[in-house]
């Protein structure tokens, strides 16, 4: 739903700078970015995490774990859908210069493993880490 004057824009990412992912991503084209049409991509370059975790198995469950997430997983969905509509209807010739691998990138990232899911482990393994080295400190010399 478009804001107007009557009804204000409540949704929580508007721009690229509103992506979580905003500071460490290199993704050329970002489906946040209302002018994305005009990228172009060179194979190899990098994806949009969240295009590549819509297409994950879990997605459903993994990207309902926050308001920012839900939203950027709803975005992403219509993204594909309609960026596999227009490489269908058009030939890769047609395309504006890489579409069709940026495409195919995002496409072939759905076998691969979960980046969230691996950032999640890091991170229990991290804090299980500072709960040991925490106790250890908490226990008299000598005990352990």
């Amino acid at each position: 739903m478009e804001a107007t004057a009557d009804t204000p824009d409540s949704r929580l990412c508007r721009e690229p700078s509103d992506c979580p992912e905003y500071i460490r991503c290199s993704a050329p084209i970002c489906p946040l970015d209302l002018d994305w049409r005009l990228r172009t991509y060179d194979k190899g370059e990098a994806t949009c995490l969240f295009l590549r975790e819509t297409l994950k198995q879990g997605a459903d469950e993994r990207l309902s774990t926050n308001p920012v997430y839900i939203e950027l997983y709803a975005i992403c969905k219509d993204w594909i859908s309609a960026e596999q509509v227009a490489v269908h209807k058009r030939s890769e010739a047609g395309m504006p210069r890489g579409r069709g691998d940026h495409l195919k990138a995002v496409l072939a990232a759905a076998s691969s493993g979960s980046t969230l899911d691996q950032r999640m482990a890091s991170a229990e393994r991290m804090a299980a880490g500072r709960r040991n080295k925490a106790s250890n400190i908490d226990q008299p010399a000598g005990q352990t």
